[in-house]
């Protein structure tokens, strides 16, 4: 029996990107037949990095134990202690999904999620906080990691340039996977507001936050606005990141408050509801370890107007939907997309088929295959 102690600390109120990795992961590590071999231990708050502030009280999983840290420990002494496996014993992996990693060499196999390195290559869009933290983390990884998971083929190529002691072979990639792929999903959208109908509204999904390039969408949406009449309003769902101004202002310094609706707090099921009957989807962000928004759309047969950036490309290479950082350049191809709907449902098409490699049973196996080579 392996015992994995696995980090969830992401994976409960308001997950965002890498939480939702987490817990796809575990959703489908769950219906492989591995109980007899495998034992997952979950941590509530796991590493002095990252705290949840309101972790569950019992196993919100249906297999494994889970262990409620926030009140037991002072979470910073637990995990500075080089003994700090032994609360957990036993155990045989540790996989860090929260970008903590410990300062020494732990007597288990060390198993690191390093979703991307924007805050090395971008280092402007992050808080100096976040950015200092993933900084010092991922070099403690890098240093006493015995495998790294990455979530791209850009991703791991930006990996091995600025780490280059690190080997091919040290970093497996197990792609994210749209949460959409289950159909207990019900769409839902009854608590939606009204004024948004289907098929009668550009969507955009993301945090708030300044690599997610929302000023860039704005613009093209002012300018779409003026050229043509019977235009659509733009829905953007996303919760306030970091240095971000507060984005009611933002929209309403572009004079669009009365065509721009913020979402910043809906379910699933109405996120399902927005991308099936969404006109089409725009994401415009400077940086992706993976464009995820690009995936769920795809995966309901929409298509996604994104920047032409490496990893957007890795998940729909089409130069159709790849576009350059220029606002009358998406001005023009959301005016062609509308004025041509089977030229929009050919793209569909080739978009939902594209993305069936991206299939959540494949990547849990694979994170398994990694365990079982640790």
């Amino acid at each position: 029996m392996i015992n994995i102690l696995y980090d969830t600390s992401q994976t409960y109120s308001e997950a965002a990107g890498c939480g939702y990795y987490t817990l796809v992961n575990l959703k489908y590590i769950s219906k492989l037949d591995i109980s007899n071999n495998f034992f997952f231990k979950f941590v509530s708050n796991f590493g002095d990095f990252y705290n949840n502030p309101r972790p569950p009280e019992t196993n919100p999983f249906n297999f494994g134990m889970y262990y409620n840290l926030e009140k037991k420990f002072d979470i910073k002494t637990l995990y500075n202690d080089v003994n700090f496996e032994s609360y957990f014993s036993p155990i045989d992996i540790i996989h860090s999904n929260n970008y903590w990693a410990p300062s020494f060499k732990t007597k288990s196999k060390f198993c690191y999620t390093l979703y991307d390195v924007s805050f090395l290559d971008k280092p402007e869009l992050t808080s100096s906080i976040i950015r200092g933290g993933c900084q010092e983390n991922t070099l403690k990884a890098v240093l006493h990691a015995d495998h790294i998971v990455t979530i791209s083929k850009f991703s791991k190529k930006r990996i091995l340039n600025y780490f280059k002691f690190l080997k091919e072979k040290d970093i497996s990639i197990i792609y994210p996977s749209s949460k959409f792929d289950d159909n207990k999903i019900v769409s839902d959208s009854k608590n939606l507001p009204k004024s948004i109908i289907p098929n009668k509204f550009l969507l955009s999904v993301g945090t708030i936050e300044p690599r997610k390039n929302y000023n860039f969408l704005l613009e093209v949406y002012k300018k779409y606005k003026k050229r043509i009449k019977n235009y659509m309003p733009l829905v953007i769902v996303g919760r306030q990141g970091w240095i971000s101004e507060k984005f009611d202002n933002v929209i309403k310094d572009y004079g669009l408050r009365n065509d721009v609706l913020w979402l910043n707090n809906i379910n699933d099921k109405e996120l399902k509801w927005l991308y099936q009957n969404c006109f089409l989807n725009l994401f415009p962000s400077f940086y992706e370890g993976f464009g995820l928004p690009i995936l769920e759309a795809a995966k309901l047969s929409k298509i996604t107007l994104s920047n032409n950036i490496g990893t957007n490309k890795e998940i729909i290479d089409f130069e159709d939907l790849s576009l350059d950082f220029n606002h009358e350049i998406w001005v023009d191809k959301i005016i062609e997309i509308s004025s041509n709907l089977q030229y929009k449902k050919s793209l569909e098409k080739k978009a939902f088929l594209s993305v069936q490699k991206f299939d959540p049973k494949i990547s849990a196996k694979r994170l398994i295959n990694i365990y079982n080579k640790l």
